[in-house]
């Protein structure tokens, strides 16, 4: 059963539109993590990491099926906090990463290994020991500016494939499939050669 998420609006966007003095473009970021005091001064943190959008998400997403509700939010960067529930922090983990282009990046308080080692076989890209090292939000967001500005935005097109398929050879797929295509190719703002 899938989970309803709101982002209260009191807490919902800081803005930080500091001067990015390398060209970098700004990075919006996600920020889960289900302690407010610890994700506010996580938002804080990224301030002065010169970031676009910064939005808290008030909890853990706790089902695959909860996962699209943010990575459809379009955001460049997204920190999960691990320290309240471990196991729900790294199975949000694992289900952004397998929806979401965007980078994942984990914090904790502890810096043990084998919590690095679960959150990097979930798949994070970067693992940061909370509060933050002088620098190290800033080089996590200079890195993620530097990959959306090397990877270009792809388009977005409206086409749709057909596939034929047969439940057995000698069924006529092949004729429907042939039909299909001639009538298609008589009108040329249907389809694409």
């Amino acid at each position: 059963m899938s989970t309803f998420f709101e982002i209260p609006e009191s807490e919902s966007s800081l803005r930080f539109d500091l001067p990015d003095s390398v060209g970098l473009p700004k990075v919006s970021i996600a920020i889960v993590d289900p302690d407010r005091a610890r994700s506010k001064a996580v938002a804080r943190a990224m301030a002065l990491a010169r970031t676009g959008t910064v939005r808290i998400v008030p909890g853990y997403l706790p089902t695959v099926q909860d996962a699209p509700w943010l990575t459809e939010q379009g955001f460049d960067m997204i920190l999960i906090g691990l320290d309240s529930t471990p196991g729900d922090a790294l199975r949000t983990v694992e289900s952004l990463c397998a929806l979401s282009q965007a980078p994942v990046v984990v914090y904790s308080q502890r810096s043990s290994q084998d919590l690095l080692l679960q959150a990097m076989r979930c798949g994070a890209r970067e693992f940061l020991t909370f509060p933050f090292a002088p620098g190290a939000a800033e080089e996590a967001v200079a890195r993620v500016a530097a990959r959306i500005q090397a990877t270009p935005t792809p388009k977005k097109t409206a086409g749709k494939i057909l596939a034929f398929v047969g439940a057995k050879g000698g069924a006529g797929v092949t004729t429907v499939a042939c039909n299909y295509a001639v009538d298609l190719a008589q009108d040329p703002k249907k389809i694409l050669f």
